[in-house]
């Protein structure tokens, strides 16, 4: 039936036929369309609707997360190891702390020295001092990463990259919190 009704219709837009049933039932075809698009809108705002009320937003706040969970055996060459990857210094009040010094002390596990070969980060607010003579294996050296919160408000999340010679190449360092 339906296909009786939107053929003559069809003929007629596209191939400029006209036909007998398309005067009759001319109209027919565009509210069974109108019907379908509309039907198939209301389906798909449900599933969005429905959806997004399952989102919930989880605020996870840790201080110094250890960076591995085991050490690694047989190390060949150099392997810089830090206990800590992540530093969050929580809620920080930049009238009164408007600096923030980090030491974070590494070691050389492995077997040849470690050589840092640069320390990067990514904003401006943010320098690194590291050692520039190598590091002996089963040294340990000094990080010291100094955060500039002066021209920062709200939170904030900063890496700093180490590339060094060890197997374990770059290491991110993470500095977080939130500045009122």
């Amino acid at each position: 039936m339906i296909i009786q009704l939107i053929y003559p219709y069809f003929c007629y837009q596209h191939f400029n036929i006209p036909s007998v049933t398309y005067c009759k039932f001319s109209i027919f075809p565009v509210f069974i369309m109108k019907k379908c698009i509309c039907f198939i809108l209301l389906i798909c705002s449900c599933t969005c609707c429905t959806s997004t009320n399952n989102l919930r937003s989880v605020k996870i706040q840790a201080t110094n997360v250890p960076l591995y969970d085991s050490l690694p055996h047989n190390i060949e060459g150099a392997y810089l190891h830090l206990p800590n990857n992540r530093f969050d210094f929580g809620k920080i009040n930049r009238k009164k702390i408007p600096n923030i010094p980090i030491e974070v002390e590494f070691s050389n596990i492995g077997t040849v020295p470690l050589v840092i070969l640069k320390a990067d980060v990514s904003c401006g607010c943010l320098s690194v001092e590291y050692p520039k003579a190598p590091i002996l294996p089963n040294q340990t050296g000094k990080l010291i990463i100094k955060a500039d919160l002066r021209a920062q408000y709200g939170t904030f999340n900063k890496a700093v990259f180490i590339k060094t010679n060890a197997e374990n190449d770059v290491i991110v360092l993470r500095v977080a919190g939130e500045i009122r």
